[in-house]
């Protein structure tokens, strides 16, 4: 990343190379300010470099933002893609892209970290971010103190059973929240909660298989609904006990003020 974000600072867009404190939003609002202020007076040669440059440098910017919030597997899956398209092997693009593109492509970075990662991924015990064992600690915490609760009520009324909704941007991340999750069966039962849409990680639900799924949830069979967005978008899920949000994009976030306000449900923000 720091050769294009260095050529980018060089040609007057990015003020910093630190690729550390860049996202992709940041490099392609540079990137539209230079286009309004200095693009018109410069080569159209110099003007492609910097287009390339900043498209490639915005779509790593995007994987490290996942890796950093997201993990290990959502990294892979992104970059993979992001080189590879969607023939999984060779780049499907071919000498069609941007010059940086294709510099991107030769480099011997990129082949390490994408094998790096790959072992990583492939171990079925891997925790991709110490994110996901803290969100399993939490979880595990929850489902304690209710079992405890339970006992103490024996004799009595029983317990209503508790349910807990886990919030998180990406497919990838969710998918991989959800294989986390499950080693920590039986008093963790999660199950992942997609929209219809299609994504490069595998199909989307259909309508009758979400149906299903808040189901299962609703009835217990599940007890953690691990979900993206769709999860707040005016579907019937119920009533839920705890709330927690794996990254903090603005909708999910917007959801839990709203569940808060009208509900006084606990949420947590996992860091």
């Amino acid at each position: 990343m720091m050769v294009f974000s260095a050529r980018l600072c060089r040609s007057g867009v990015l003020r910093s190379p630190d690729p550390s404190a860049l996202t992709r939003f940041a490099v392609m609002t540079a990137r539209d300010v230079f286009r309004r202020n200095h693009a018109r007076s410069m080569p159209q040669a110099q003007k492609a470099l910097v287009e390339g440059d900043a498209a490639v440098l915005a779509s790593l910017a995007h994987c490290l933002n996942l890796l950093l919030c997201h993990g290990v597997r959502p990294f892979h899956s992104s970059l993979t893609h992001y080189v590879y398209g969607d023939g999984g092997g060779e780049d499907n693009r071919g000498n069609k892209g941007s010059k940086a593109r294709r510099e991107l492509l030769a480099s011997r970075d990129l082949r390490d970290v994408l094998g790096m990662a790959g072992v990583m991924i492939a171990d079925p015990l891997f925790a991709g971010h110490p994110k996901l064992d803290r969100l399993t600690g939490i979880l595990l915490d929850h489902f304690s103190k209710h079992e405890d609760c339970r006992n103490e009520a024996a004799g009595g009324e029983p317990d209503p059973q508790t349910r807990v909704m886990v919030f998180s941007q990406y497919r990838e991340s969710v998918e991989d929240i959800v294989s986390v999750l499950k080693r920590s069966q039986p008093m963790i039962r999660p199950m992942q909660f997609l929209g219809q849409a299609s994504g490069r990680s595998g199909k989307g639900l259909t309508q009758k298989e979400q149906v299903d799924i808040i189901n299962s949830f609703q009835t217990g069979n599940h007890n953690v609904l691990v979900s993206t967005s769709i999860g707040e978008e005016g579907l019937d899920i119920g009533e839920v006990d705890l709330i927690v949000c794996y990254d903090s994009q603005s909708s999910p976030i917007r959801m839990v003020r709203k569940e808060v306000l009208k509900k006084k449900t606990p949420s947590i923000f996992v860091s």
